[in-house]
């Protein structure tokens, strides 16, 4: 370490730990990802140190813990078809903690809540007319035939719903759901990612879509996950990575806020904008990471004396609300997994961290929400046991058309530094792919490493 970053250490009072040990591997980020790349390379005996700058691993998987349970800060599940996830579930011999239920799904349209889980249930909502179901079911059809979605990155969303439905469904059902996840960029997402996601949501049987989840959450399987790793390999959290760079011996120097590590090689799971920050790359490198935007969330968790809705998600066509999307949690996993509470989570998606909402202070925000679901939905404040916000400044991808052009591969200017995460899968994203990337990312680091 040079005797000026000593002097600047001193000064703050902050003693820098710098490992003298040469590491086969350093992850920054325990999301699943993280998480997923370490599990595969501890298992071919590769010594792993994983960093992340959050005081407990999980990413968007983090719980919140009470007192008698614990519970996601952001909603999840999976799919049955979620075959890395399943498999990685299955070697870490939690099999026996998975429950698998069929969860609801709803539409809220000029007031009203109306149920789309059945051919039935979408035969009766009221804000489409018999012919314009009859366009959306034929376009259903197709997306579901469709095997690979990539040629259509050079279209948008928008003008394929208009050549495959008409004006009425995509104006009355889909510009409201992608202008209320998308905001200013909704025009522009890609046809790719729209039509991917629909085949991922419309794989569901004639009563319904059935998800999986843990009985006592996804605490469960991040447990597992770090405690294994942790056997041969390190977990860090608060270690915020502040520096990278590429030795001339051609090992790479990783720098937290509390130290300094060295290692053959080096993973990358953040989002292309903090990657940025970190290194400094070759100039069409560093716009191609520019060019990768990231939306932002807010999601807030509440707790409840009694259940609000009789759906477990619910999408929302409103302009005045301040959330796109409610999920009534205990309408999937029963409350009395939760001490009786019901537990209710409000998500907004923004275009970036600088949004009014995003900046608002805790309580403005609770009030904010609180307002839009009394108002629209009926909330009686006395119902209110407790609120938790979080916020996520980086949670995806925004898919804009041509997407494929300034796409990321795990490859980067550097030898043996990967990069892994949704930035590097298109159009699929969720949980199942954050586990294929990391296990993509293991690979690359397995192969490199026995070059």
């Amino acid at each position: 370490m040079s005797s000026s970053v000593n002097s600047v250490c001193k000064q703050i009072g902050l003693t820098l730990h710098m490992s003298e040990q040469l590491h086969d591997c350093v992850i920054i980020g325990a999301g699943m990802t993280g998480l997923a790349c370490a599990l595969s390379l501890v298992g071919q005996q590769h010594d792993v140190v994983v960093l992340d700058a959050d005081n407990k691993p999980g990413g968007l998987l983090a719980s919140y813990q009470f007192d008698q349970y614990t519970i996601e800060k952001y909603y999840h599940h999976f799919f049955s078809y979620d075959q890395n996830l399943l498999e990685l579930i299955e070697q870490l011999e939690l099999n026996h903690d998975l429950v698998w239920k069929k969860a609801s799904t709803g539409y809220y349209h000029q007031g009203h809540v109306y149920n789309l889980d059945t051919p039935r249930e979408i035969l009766m909502f009221r804000g489409l007319s018999l012919i314009d179901k009859f366009f959306l079911a034929k376009a259903m059809l197709m997306i579901k035939r469709t095997k690979d979605f990539r040629h259509l990155d050079r279209i948008t969303a928008r003008d394929w719903l208009l050549q495959n439905t008409n004006q009425s469904v995509y104006e009355n059902f889909f510009a409201p759901l992608l202008k209320s996840k998308f905001g200013s960029a909704a025009d522009s997402i890609s046809a790719a990612w729209l039509c991917a996601r629909l085949k991922l949501r419309s794989n569901r049987k004639l009563k319904g879509e059935e998800l999986g989840y843990f009985k006592h959450g996804f605490e469960t399987l991040i447990t597992k996950l770090v405690h294994t790793i942790n056997e041969t390999g390190q977990v860090k959290c608060s270690e915020k990575v502040i520096n990278i760079k590429r030795n001339a011996d051609e090992t790479f120097t990783v720098q937290s806020q509390n130290a300094t590590w060295k290692t053959r090689c080096l993973v990358s799971t953040v989002a292309p904008s903090i990657l940025d920050q970190l290194a400094i790359f070759p100039e069409s490198y560093r716009l191609k990471l520019e060019k990768n935007h990231s939306q932002s969330v807010i999601c807030a968790l509440i707790g409840l004396k009694k259940p609000l809705l009789k759906t477990y998600w619910l999408n929302i066509r409103s302009d005045s609300l301040p959330f796109a999307l409610l999920i009534e949690h205990t309408h999937f996993h029963s409350c009395d997994n939760y001490a009786g509470e019901h537990l209710l989570y409000a998500a907004s998606y923004q275009e970036n961290e600088m949004g009014p909402l995003y900046r608002m202070p805790d309580p403005e925000l609770i009030h904010t929400f609180q307002i839009g679901l009394e108002t629209e939905f009926g909330l009686n404040p006395n119902d209110i046991l407790w609120w938790r916000i979080s916020r996520a400044a980086a949670v995806g991808p925004i898919y804009t058309i041509n997407y494929l052009d300034t796409k990321l591969d795990h490859d980067t200017p550097w030898p043996g530094l990967f990069i892994g995460g949704m930035m590097t899968s298109y159009p699929e994203r969720g949980l199942n792919v954050s586990v294929q990337q990391g296990q993509q990312c293991a690979q690359l680091v397995n192969s490199y490493l026995n070059g």
